[in-house]
């Protein structure tokens, strides 16, 4: 950015230099050359403003999209903080509404994979537990009962 801003200069002082010359000579072969002269000068000076303009414009898009993503990452905090992590029987962990922020909501769980990944995935009844429909991941709600199993001798 310092070398378009030194070159911009330079070419403003060449032009001015130039423009000075020009009325101090009478020859008009002198004229022309020192006409010509300016005019490189003065596109020179041109290219680097276009130069600059260019860097500005691509800076200042890029400021805006850094905005947007402060401003998805602001929204998501907010939207995060209504939930807190929820341990299960089984010891499986959900994030759930807390009930300060449930109003009209029905009560819900967040897939805790998902949420660290900042998307928000209601998990869904299935089975004997709850499923994130986004990453697929099937968490036990209930703890788990051992079943009695008996063995059959071989007479």
């Amino acid at each position: 950015m310092i070398d378009w801003i030194a070159a911009a200069f330079t070419s403003t002082k060449t032009a001015g230099d130039i423009a000075k010359s020009l009325m101090t000579l009478r020859d008009e072969e002198s004229v022309r050359s020192r006409v010509f002269e300016l005019t490189s000068s003065l596109m020179d000076l041109q290219g680097q403003l276009l130069s600059a303009q260019s860097e500005q414009t691509t800076l200042i898009n890029r400021i805006h999209a850094l905005e947007v993503d402060i401003l998805k990452f602001q929204r998501w905090d907010e939207e995060k903080a209504r939930y807190q992590l929820h341990q299960f029987p089984s010891g499986a962990l959900a994030f759930q509404i807390k009930p300060e922020c449930q109003s009209t909501e029905p009560m819900h769980y967040l897939c805790a994979l998902c949420i660290e990944r900042a998307e928000k995935s209601v998990m869904q009844p299935c089975g004997a537990g709850l499923k994130c429909h986004s990453c697929a991941a099937v968490i036990p709600t209930k703890a788990h009962v051992p079943i009695n199993v008996r063995r059959i001798r071989n007479r």
